[in-house]
């Protein structure tokens, strides 16, 4: 009786630590990829900003 309630609290134990380490994971990927598409944004949006300068302000409507 005994060995078969430590045995499902432990596989209650296991069960949640797996999901927990799941759903870690889950949030870990998403911030990388967060991150990913914040530095391929800036790396894309750089060159936009470098090239306003060369506009010429007689060509601009205001």
């Amino acid at each position: 009786m005994q060995s078969g309630i430590i045995s499902i609290i432990s596989s209650m134990v296991i069960e949640a630590v797996r999901c927990y380490l799941k759903y870690k994971n889950r949030y870990r990927t998403l911030d990388c990829l967060r991150s990913k598409s914040r530095e391929l944004v800036e790396s894309i949006s750089t060159p936009f900003t470098d090239l306003t300068p060369i506009m010429d302000k007689k060509y601009m409507v205001y």
